[in-house]
């Protein structure tokens, strides 16, 4: 019997699990079908730390952006997380800046500080490979360690005393007068009941098909795949900013840009 068993050990299931040790007692059950913490999407994205420019004012979204950065930034000094507050150039063509100018007052809106509309000279001073007629520099973006995140997490969850069950899935879910029976089937294939009084589905790609184990009134999820593609050594030490362009509406995405890492390689996607 637990109190809280978390589906899925990616950076919201382990985030989940660093908070709720430091604010409870509660015994906590991680349960991850795969051999360790942070093996699905949690390590496959672009590793940037968003400034919340991009969202509509007083929408959850951005005030939980602007927060989650803060807090980011916050942890990541506290527990030695590698991180580069590095900022994000999104750049424009003349015949754009009325695109440009809305977003940068949407930024204004929004609380975000440390934002302007620089021209091309100051461009060509910050990123001399850069060609552009102008650009919004948001001074609050970065990046981090996924990785080394998930990590310190992880090991705060541990001095919590929180037991990790790998290599295992949920296959059943009921939810009884008091609390909730999860099915879990291990990685010898056996079949184990687990009682709880909290079920916290953070289970990525899967969150869905969990959540229809008790019942159908739950959103269905809509998929966005992302490519990446790293750049040949010779590009490494040459950017020092993340470099977007202005959103792409008819899609829907934030367009190709380009990303750095811990090694200050690049990225593009």
């Amino acid at each position: 019997m637990y109190n809280i068993v978390i589906i899925g050990a990616g950076v919201i299931g382990l985030s989940i699990a660093k908070a709720i040790g430091e604010r409870t007692n509660d015994s906590v059950l991680i349960v991850e079908k795969e051999d360790s913490y942070g093996r699905g999407i949690s390590s496959r994205n672009s590793e940037v730390i968003h400034s919340g420019i991009y969202y509509e004012p007083d929408s959850l979204k951005a005030s939980y952006c602007k927060r989650g950065r803060e807090l980011i930034y916050d942890f990541c000094s506290t527990n030695h997380v590698w991180m580069n507050k590095c900022g994000k150039l999104i750049v424009a063509k003349t015949h754009q800046i009325e695109d440009l100018e809305v977003l940068n007052e949407n930024a204004k809106i929004n609380g975000i500080r440390d934002v302007r509309i620089i021209d091309k000279k100051e461009i060509q001073h910050l990123e001399q490979n850069v060609d552009a007629d102008l650009a919004l520099y948001v001074g609050c973006a970065g990046i981090v360690s996924a990785h080394g995140l998930m990590t310190a997490f992880f090991k705060h969850s541990q001095t919590n005393d929180h037991d990790y069950l790998f290599k295992s899935r949920v296959v059943g879910a009921k939810q009884l007068s008091e609390g909730y029976e999860l099915e879990i089937e291990n990685a010898n294939g056996e079949i184990e009941q687990v009682s709880c009084d909290w079920v916290i589905n953070a289970s990525g790609l899967e969150s869905d098909l969990v959540a229809q184990m008790l019942g159908e009134n739950f959103p269905s999820l809509k998929y966005s795949k992302g490519c990446y593609f790293k750049l040949g050594s010779k590009w490494r030490n040459v950017f020092k900013h993340l470099i977007y362009p202005l959103p792409d509406k008819a899609l829907g995405s934030l367009g190709i840009h380009l990303t750095l890492d811990e090694t200050q390689s690049v990225k593009l996607g």
